[in-house]
């Protein structure tokens, strides 16, 4: 039995691994709706989808 004395938090547990963790679904972006490159480089985006206001704080 292990004590909390005998614990190592570096000490990782093996894991056996039979097969993938997990995969991931990621579907290609559609591009449209974009901005011109001069529009987008200040915004930070492209896509006009994704361009969402950001305020830094909690507003209520």
């Amino acid at each position: 039995m292990e004590t909390y004395n005998d614990y190592d938090p570096y000490r990782f547990p093996r894991i056996k691994v039979s097969g993938p963790l997990a995969m991931a679904y990621v579907p290609m972006q559609k591009f449209k709706n974009l901005y011109t490159p001069e529009q987008g480089y200040p915004l930070g985006t492209i896509f006009q989808d994704l361009d969402f206001p950001w305020v830094g704080r909690d507003e209520k």
